[in-house]
């Protein structure tokens, strides 16, 4: 009786798996002919980002986005421009030290003259004379500091990410200024430039956005904190929808500035291939329809997979594959934005899905909650 028993359960099992092989879709099911556990190949983990609940085996998960505010800062029009801009008029006597730092990312970049869009910009004038000290974006993965007295130093960074990014103007003697840039809290380049000993030197503004026109992009602007020339820290989180910081920013046609629900592009899951085998994955996203813009993409150590898109519905509902080696990790990733006047929380219904690399075998899908409020 008991052989039999085992017999009709190995059977059963037997049908199921043929099942599945015959439609190529396979959802995970965790038990063996044998009834013992069955660990799957790929298995999630939380990034650390966000409150993260992972379900039975590993194989499910969903992510509670926290739906922070950021000043957006956007220009649709390639005959209109947008500064946001703050009047400073501080003077920096000898001994001085002025910063400024936000948290910026930049998208949806379009420059057919190639004017760039200022990242973040100090005005200085010195004896009455305006001086630029600037990060530009002009596109791809770099960052171009200017500044008076030097030729544009090209620094390379990974522009799918946002980052902190920081200029401090100081005067260590009398007839010098220091200039220094930062990125992600690390010193980037730095020089001197030499100026009369006696010049008034003022810190006039900072800014960021682009006065010339002909381009067109989304900025993100978020964490304001300046440092002035007595010490006195003024900071704009934007959290109250209002943004205090910005107060003498202008704009003209299709562009502007407005605070909005962000989250910046981070990992909200991580998938490990426990196995030896390579297996291709991707994300694919059910229908929706929300006041909210959004995408979700895949990384390996090497690969960026095309985006999900959504704008108010899904316009690309699945992103392009990316390797899974064995024994690595491959990261998801999601960008964010919404009106403050949307109604929170909006859910994503995601699904990841990897198959064997270079087969035509079953295909394994496993269901992600995004949360996003």
């Amino acid at each position: 009786m008991r052989y039999f028993s085992y017999l009709i359960i190995f059977l059963l099992n037997v049908f199921v798996l043929m099942l599945s092989l015959h439609a190529g879709i396979f959802t995970y099911y965790p038990v063996s002919v044998f009834l013992s556990p069955v660990a799957p190949p790929v298995t999630f983990a939380g990034s650390g980002t966000y409150p993260t609940f992972i379900g039975s085996a590993n194989t499910s998960a969903v992510v509670d986005v926290v739906a922070n505010k950021a000043l957006h800062v956007y220009d649709y029009d390639v005959g209109g421009r947008v500064v946001v801009l703050r009047t400073v008029t501080q003077s920096l006597a000898s001994g001085g030290i002025f910063s400024i730092q936000w948290v910026a990312f930049v998208t949806n970049y379009t420059d057919p003259s190639g004017v760039g869009v200022i990242l973040q910009e100090i005005q200085v004038n010195i004896d009455g004379s305006p001086y630029y000290v600037s990060i530009y974006y002009y596109g791809g993965n770099q960052v171009y500091f200017q500044g008076p007295g030097t030729p544009t130093y090209v620094y390379p960074v990974d522009m799918s990410v946002a980052h902190v990014l920081n200029i401090t103007v100081s005067r260590p003697a009398a007839n010098r200024l220091r200039i220094s840039y930062y990125v992600d809290n690390s010193l980037a380049y730095t020089y001197d430039y030499s100026i009369p000993r006696r010049a008034a030197v003022t810190i006039y503004s900072v800014e960021g956005g682009r006065y010339d026109t002909s381009n067109a992009y989304d900025l993100y602007i978020d964490d304001v904190r300046m440092r002035s020339v007595t010490g006195v820290i003024t900071s704009e989180d934007f959290e109250d929808g209002v943004d205090n910081f910005f107060v003498n920013s202008y704009s003209s046609g299709n562009a502007g500035k407005v605070v909005v629900y962000y989250t910046f592009p981070k990992i909200f899951l991580l998938a490990r291939n426990n196995d030896t085998k390579t297996y291709a994955c991707k994300l694919i996203i059910s229908p929706l329809t929300a006041p909210v813009t959004a995408s979700f993409y895949v990384r390996n150590s090497t690969h960026t997979s095309t985006s999900i898109k959504i704008k108010n519905s899904v316009i690309v509902g699945e992103t392009s594959e990316v390797l899974l080696g064995g024994g690595s990790y491959t990261y998801m990733y999601l960008n964010i934005t919404a009106p403050l006047t949307a109604s929170l929380p909006i859910t994503f219904n995601l699904q990841f899905v990897y198959r064997v690399y270079d087969s035509d075998g079953v295909t394994v899908y496993y269901p992600i909650t995004v949360k996003f409020g």
